[in-house]
């Protein structure tokens, strides 16, 4: 259970309630043993499969199909996907705004 405050605003009036409990649900499986597909899921083409644990570090780690390991062409990896989060201010319509990294365009270019 966390306490929060809610405050919304339409960017130019704020209405503040008073502090609740929120309980927070839902949250990252923490299984001892994952893996992104389950059991009887029918696969075809290119998967990307992600195995992991919750206590083993991933170099102890094998992943393997129908008791074959899997050595050749793994890699660590995040788990999950990430997410770049961002906010700008003073950016000009006029101009196309963009995010870069080097040379790589990473969003709206």
């Amino acid at each position: 259970m966390r306490k929060k405050r809610p405050s919304p605003s339409d960017g130019t009036h704020t209405v503040t309630s008073e502090t609740r409990q929120i309980a927070v649900t839902g949250g990252r499986d923490r299984s001892d043993l994952r893996l992104n597909v389950r059991d009887g899921d029918i696969l075809s083409g290119t998967q990307l499969l992600k195995g992991t644990s919750e206590h083993a570090p991933w170099h102890e780690l094998t992943l393997a199909l129908d008791g074959a390991p899997l050595a050749q062409d793994t890699y660590a990896a995040l788990e999950s996907d990430a997410y770049f989060a961002f906010e700008a201010t003073s950016v000009n319509y006029y101009f196309k705004n963009g995010v870069t990294i080097d040379e790589e365009c990473s969003y709206n270019c």
